[in-house]
C-alpha cells in the first residue's frame, strides 16, 4: 500500500476493498514471529500455528484496521 497510494507519499485519499489484506508481511510469517512462544509451548504446535494465523488474519489484515490508524 505504500507504493500504491499511502499518506506517507502524499495521497489525499486511499481506497481499499473490504476484502483487501493490508500488512507488512504474510500472516504465516507474522504469526511465527509474534506468537513463537505460544506455538512452541503448545501441545500441538501446528494446530496452534494455524489458530494464530487465522486470528492474525481476522484481526489485523483487513482495511478497517488500517483505516482506524489513518
Amino acid at each position: 500500500y505504500i507504493v500504491m497510494d499511502s499518506q506517507s507519499i502524499g495521497a489525499d485519499l486511499t481506497y481499499a476493498w473490504p476484502t483487501n489484506e493490508i500488512a507488512v508481511m504474510g500472516a504465516e510469517g507474522a504469526a511465527n514471529v509474534i506468537f513463537r512462544r505460544q506455538i512452541a509451548d503448545a501441545e500441538d504446535p501446528e494446530a496452534m500455528r494455524a489458530r494464530m494465523v487465522k486470528e492474525y488474519k481476522s484481526e489485523l489484515m483487513h482495511p478497517y484496521y488500517a483505516a482506524e490508524r489513518g
